[in-house]
C-alpha cells in the first residue's frame, strides 16, 4: 500500500523573537535535490582528469495546502480566524526576509534553509483553502569545520652570490 506524505514544517526564530513553526495540513508534494559538479581538466591524450567535485546547496522544495477550516488532530495550530491568510504572509516573510530555517520533511531534516521562492493561487471553489509552492535551499555556512585556513609563505631574502639577476 502508498504511503501519503505526512505535513511538513518549518521552524525559524525572527530576530529578537520566540521560536515559530508552521505546521501545514496537508503536504501534496516534496522535492529534493542533491547535485555536485565534477571539475575536468582535458589533456592531450583526448580524454578529461578529474580529481575534484564542487558540492551545491541541496534544494527543497513543498507543495501543501492550508485550509481555513479548523482540523482537530496531533498537528493542530491556531493560525486565527484565516489559516490561509496568516499562513501566506508568513512564507511571504521568510521568502523576503531570509531567515535561516529548519525544514523537517518525510525524507528527513534541512538545516539552515533559505527560501527563495513562494508562490500561491486562488480560484473559485477555493477561497477557503491556500494551495502553496514554497521552495529553498539548505546553505553552508563558513565555519571551522569547513573552512581550511591559507598556509603562510615564508619568504627568505637572498643575498650575494646565491643572488642571480634574471
Amino acid at each position: 500500500m502508498a504511503r501519503t506524505a505526512t505535513p511538513a514544517s518549518i521552524q525559524y526564530t525572527p530576530v529578537g523573537g520566540t521560536t515559530q513553526y508552521i505546521n501545514f495540513n496537508a503536504v501534496v508534494s516534496e522535492d529534493h535535490e542533491a547535485k555536485a559538479t565534477i571539475t575536468k581538466y582535458p589533456v592531450q591524450e583526448g580524454f578529461h582528469v578529474s580529481n575534484h567535485s564542487i558540492r551545491h546547496n541541496r534544494k527543497v522544495v513543498l507543495e501543501g495546502v492550508i485550509t481555513d477550516v479548523q482540523i482537530e488532530g496531533p498537528r493542530n495550530t491556531n493560525y486565527g480566524l484565516t489559516p490561509s491568510f496568516t499562513v501566506k504572509e508568513s512564507l511571504d516573510a521568510l521568502v523576503n526576509s531570509g531567515f535561516e530555517c529548519t525544514v523537517t520533511t518525510n525524507l528527513g531534516t534541512y538545516t539552515p534553509v533559505v527560501f527563495s521562492r513562494f508562490k500561491t493561487k486562488q480560484k473559485a471553489g477555493m477561497m477557503d483553502s491556500m494551495h502553496f509552492t514554497i521552495s529553498g535551499e539548505e546553505i553552508i555556512k563558513v565555519d571551522t569545520n569547513n573552512f581550511t585556513a591559507p598556509a603562510p609563505i615564508v619568504f627568505v631574502e637572498v643575498n650575494g652570490p646565491e643572488r642571480v639577476a634574471l
